[in-house]
């Protein structure tokens, strides 16, 4: 969880970062006089392919980070999940408040989850 919070603090840092060097060369090129047209073009495009690549990177990153958060959401659901090993599922069916034959309650946990199996 920590890694995922640290991957997306980082791809929000470079968006940060990223946005004032285009700040700067936008400042930049506006200094640049009329003569000197073809160098405004040049600012700008550089400042178009940098943030073109840097919006590349950080969904990316955010992408694999969501990636590995949801990873880890499922697995912490399947902990909750029925046990799948047969020998630990009672044998009869949960019906409301009582059980379909004689035998003890299931465990809290299980009817949290809607579990009987």
């Amino acid at each position: 969880m920590e890694q995922q919070r640290r991957i997306l603090n980082q791809a929000s840092r470079i968006d940060r970062m990223t946005r004032s060097k285009c700040k700067a060369l936008k400042a930049a090129s506006r200094e640049v006089g009329a003569n000197r047209m073809h160098r405004f073009v040049g600012l700008e495009l550089e400042r178009s392919v940098m943030l073109r690549n840097t919006e590349r990177a950080t969904q990316r990153i955010r992408t694999e980070a969501f990636a590995k958060l949801t990873l880890i959401r499922e697995r912490r659901r399947a902990a909750f999940r029925c046990p799948t090993n047969r020998s630990l599922v009672p044998k009869r069916k949960w019906q409301g408040d009582n059980w379909q034959a004689s035998s003890s309650a299931p465990a809290e946990k299980s009817k949290l989850h809607g579990c009987y199996i």
